[in-house]
């Protein structure tokens, strides 16, 4: 029987379009698993794939972004407060650790709270900054 016959379209009018739209609501319900089953599998993709590259990262991001370290000099330029003052910062994605190093060296003062996906990153970055290990919190959170 083809899709557009009209005995067909008739059964489906006569069931009413309950059927119809459960049938319809129970495809998308199932077509969200999915969705959110695909979500899952690419979630725990980057964290493989974080973790894989948390070692090289370092050494990579200098040659992947051009004027990687102007970037952060500049960045550091736009930090509002005197080396002597005391604030308290937020680093959403720190990565290894990099820029908060550099804040952490520059402002004796400051604190910060540094937020990242993947475990390896936080564990290479807590490394980096251990001289600073009483002015920093890190935590393994996924920001999306």
């Amino acid at each position: 029987m083809d899709a557009y016959d009209t005995r067909q379209t008739k059964s489906v009018k006569r069931g009413g379009y309950g059927g119809w739209v459960g049938a319809f609501f129970q495809g998308v319900s199932s077509q969200r698993l999915m969705i959110k089953m695909d979500h899952q599998r690419i979630r725990k993709s980057r964290s493989v794939q974080f973790a894989s590259r948390a070692v090289d990262y370092d050494r990579l991001q200098p040659v992947r972004i051009e004027m990687y370290e102007f970037y952060h000099d500049l960045a550091l330029e736009f930090v509002p407060f005197d080396t002597w003052e005391e604030f308290r910062m937020l680093d959403l994605g720190c990565g290894t650790g990099t820029f908060v190093k550099r804040i952490l060296d520059r402002y004796p003062k400051a604190t910060c709270v540094a937020v990242d996906f993947s475990d390896e990153m936080i564990e290479i970055a807590s490394r980096k900054v251990s001289g600073h290990s009483d002015r920093v919190e890190f935590l393994q959170r996924g920001i999306g």
